[in-house]
């Protein structure tokens, strides 16, 4: 059963964010840039991020890309950026090193 914290959260999201949310299943092209700490506490800081095709910026958009970078593999310290795709608030691309720390 669903934590009715959780339930309400997403029901004030829905009626307070709804009109930013992406369409289901439409993809849109997304540019995130981050850092890679070199101290392991420190760890990801997201920098900025470029929304393409109309997608706007949303609390349900931002969860998928803290997500997105927290699941990555462990990376070399430095900036990083991923030219990617979301559908679905689903991240897709690789994570390309443009800086050394």
């Amino acid at each position: 059963m669903a934590d009715y914290n959780e339930v309400q959260r997403q029901k004030v999201l829905g009626a307070t964010f709804g009109h930013l949310a992406a369409k289901k299943d439409k993809q849109y092209r997304i540019k995130i840039l981050f850092s890679e700490s070199s101290y392991g506490s420190q760890g990801t800081s997201l920098i900025d991020t470029k929304l393409m095709n109309g997608l706007d910026d949303s609390p349900w958009l931002y969860d998928s890309i803290l997500e997105r970078l927290n699941k990555a593999t462990k990376r070399k310290p430095g900036v990083y950026v991923i030219n990617g795709i979301i559908k679905n608030y689903r991240i897709i691309g690789k994570a390309q090193r443009i800086a050394k720390l």
